[in-house]
């Protein structure tokens, strides 16, 4: 059997996630073909149910689709229902099943050996802020839900305040505008808007008030070294860029096509962060 499955996104062509994907295919020496497929909004449905009866396995989904692929599931699993957002689905028996491995990318990208020292010696992390509210803002405050304060902003404020009532107490949400003023005192920050990409209008905040020893983080991945993590490097923080997460989060997902762990991740993410440095 030969394995079809794709990333499916608008836009998509710079997405990396046919490299990863095809490299591990020829790594386990399995016949299969991942693909970018390019889908407007308004032909997402079409498109997803076209490729489930044209007999691929499944799609990674990226922006603006994961709020939709939730929606469009017959199965969504807990982490799908909590957060709202799906970025897997796989067509099993004619059903539609959705899962989320962006927590699971996450979570390894927040493993900076430095960060973790610091971490075990100074003590744990008590605040985190997250710009952006989109589908890949909601597993990375599920990640980090347990801290003792978690702060979503977003330029649209009602989407911050949506993501923030999926939560507890500890998760609450405040304009784009105030942003600045909660980086003042936080241990991590993560960024999940596109500002700071390539072709995107620049990232604005003030990184001067973060904790000693705080972790920047931006899920973006071109450029590798965006201005935002640049700037953290400058004033001392701990920084971990998107590339880890994205390597990480299709783990789950090519075994879940498969049936079988990709060979090395390690390597694939050494091979890419060359050719993006």
């Amino acid at each position: 059997m030969v394995i079809r499955a794709g990333v499916i996104g608008d836009p998509v062509a710079q997405s990396l996630s046919p490299r990863i994907y095809n490299h591990w295919f020829d790594a386990v020496g399995m016949a299969g073909r991942y693909e970018a497929v390019h889908c407007e909004a308004d032909r997402f449905e079409e498109t997803v149910r076209r490729l489930m009866a044209e007999g691929w396995q499944g799609l990674n989904v990226t922006i603006p689709h994961k709020t939709r692929a939730a929606d469009l599931a017959d199965y969504r699993n807990p982490e799908v229902e909590q957060i709202g957002a799906a970025n897997l689905l796989l067509f099993r028996d004619g059903k539609i099943i959705a899962d989320n491995t962006d927590r699971r990318g996450f979570a390894r990208s927040r493993l900076n050996p430095q960060y973790v020292h610091y971490q075990a010696t100074q003590g744990r992390a008590r605040k985190a802020v997250v710009l952006g509210a989109g589908g890949a803002a909601g597993p990375i405050v599920l990640d980090l839900w347990g801290l003792p304060e978690i702060v979503v902003t977003n330029r649209t404020f009602q989407k911050a305040e949506r993501l923030a009532d999926r939560f507890d107490e500890h998760v609450r949400s405040v304009r784009w505008e105030d942003r600045n003023l909660e980086v003042q005192g936080a241990d991590i920050l993560v960024n999940t808007t596109s500002l700071g990409m390539k072709g995107q209008p620049p990232l604005e905040v003030d990184l001067s008030g973060l904790n000693p020893g705080a972790l920047v983080v931006d899920i973006v991945y071109a450029p590798l070294r965006t201005q935002l993590l640049q700037e953290a490097e400058k004033l001392g923080f701990f920084t971990a860029n998107g590339l880890t997460m994205l390597v990480y989060q299709a783990v789950p997902s090519f075994k879940a096509y498969t049936g079988l762990r990709p060979p090395s991740p390690e390597k694939i993410l050494q091979i890419l962060t060359r050719e993006l440095s």
